[in-house]
């Protein structure tokens, strides 16, 4: 789903600290500079985590470790298809595509980042 159709069920996943921080109104269903901003903080914030997880990957051994280095790398995916997106995430989903989806297995079957 996009932010839309969860907006649409009531529920709002990012934090309100950084909505009211930032000035950024998800209701209004636009892309503005207060929007982006708000975005660019949850994006920055969550690479740091992951950053400070990937530390932990070492300690996971077989299929664990590929699993979650799959996830990770999925999921910062997702983070820059936002930012490609022009953090546009009112009318569409940000998703990575199939491909990009099966070009992340070699890397983590093989325990790259």
């Amino acid at each position: 789903r996009d932010v839309g159709e969860d907006l649409d069920r009531g529920r709002i996943y990012l934090p309100q600290t950084t909505l009211y921080k930032f000035g950024a109104d998800p209701y209004a269903r636009r892309v503005t500079p207060e929007w982006r901003d708000a975005l660019q903080y949850e994006i920055d914030r969550t690479r740091g985590i992951y950053k400070e997880a990937d530390v932990g990957l070492r300690y996971l051994s077989g299929r664990s470790n590929q699993c979650v280095r799959a996830a990770r790398r999925l999921y910062s995916g997702i983070l820059d298809r936002i930012e490609e997106n022009d953090y546009d995430v009112f009318s569409h989903r940000a998703k990575v595509s199939y491909w990009q989806k099966m070009a992340v297995l070699p890397g983590a079957l093989l325990g790259q980042r």
